[in-house]
């Protein structure tokens, strides 16, 4: 079993998606019957990055905002970048110390912030009617 990592500003901590697979070569114009059955997947809660065994463990706590230090030091056992990096909500594969707050802030049990995903303009504003 392989093991993927999904993100981006629309994926949020603590939700459910359905996932389906197809294949590349027939993306473009996939039909229904092209994808796979689909998943019930969660993700993870807000700000849970490590546990006692390094792995999330559903609590947010001291060890979670180490665990983010600790990959901010780059210690070798520290929890992965891909768990660590909370901040932005696109990740940068960087760890900093905008990281470490928002550890910090999950663990005060602040609310998730979701970042404001802009609406793209048409391409061709001209093509709008009034």
């Amino acid at each position: 079993m392989n093991l993927v990592y999904v993100f981006g500003a629309e994926i949020v901590p603590e939700g459910t998606y359905q996932v389906q697979s197809v294949d590349l070569a027939c993306h473009a114009a996939a039909a229904e019957q092209d994808f796979s059955v689909a998943l019930t997947m969660p993700t993870g809660r807000w700000g849970d990055v490590s546990g006692p065994d390094r792995q999330p463990d559903g609590a947010v706590n001291f060890t979670d905002i180490g665990g983010v230090v600790d990959r901010f030091k780059q210690i070798t056992d520290a929890p992965a970048t891909v768990l660590a990096d909370l901040y932005p909500a696109l990740p940068d594969q960087k760890i900093n110390f905008s990281d470490i707050g928002r550890c910090v802030e999950a663990f005060k049990e602040l609310p998730y912030h979701p970042p404001v995903v802009p609406i793209c303009a048409p391409a061709n504003e001209e093509s709008i009617a009034p």
